[in-house]
């Protein structure tokens, strides 16, 4: 029982972790498109990283749409999720740096 508990915690404790460092990377890539693009089109304030946290947050918590994947285990789908959380902001960033020097 201690054991189970024990894991139980450290999922918990990860999962945490990994919703607050995506978090963070979410914010810190809304940033850079702010600048990149709000900023100098419109002439609008950046943003500052708590400030894109929100936004981003409150963004994703308006778009996000839950698809069940009937494929693979567990593992598979902690996997996933965490190559999405980690992966897509980073993606985001690479692209709209792209885009960027376009502008």
């Amino acid at each position: 029982m201690k054991q189970m508990l024990a894991a139980l915690g450290l999922l918990f404790t990860g999962f945490i972790g990994l919703m607050v460092m995506s978090s963070i990377i979410n914010g810190f890539v809304l940033t850079k498109l702010w600048a990149w693009f709000v900023v100098t089109t419109f002439e609008l304030p950046q943003l500052s990283i708590p400030t894109a946290i929100g936004i981003s947050m409150v963004v994703r918590y308006l778009t996000y749409q839950w698809q069940p994947d009937p494929e693979g285990g567990i593992g598979d789908k902690v996997a996933k999720s965490v190559g999405f959380s980690i992966m897509f902001p980073f993606m985001t960033l690479c692209l709209g740096w792209i885009v960027h020097l376009f502008v």
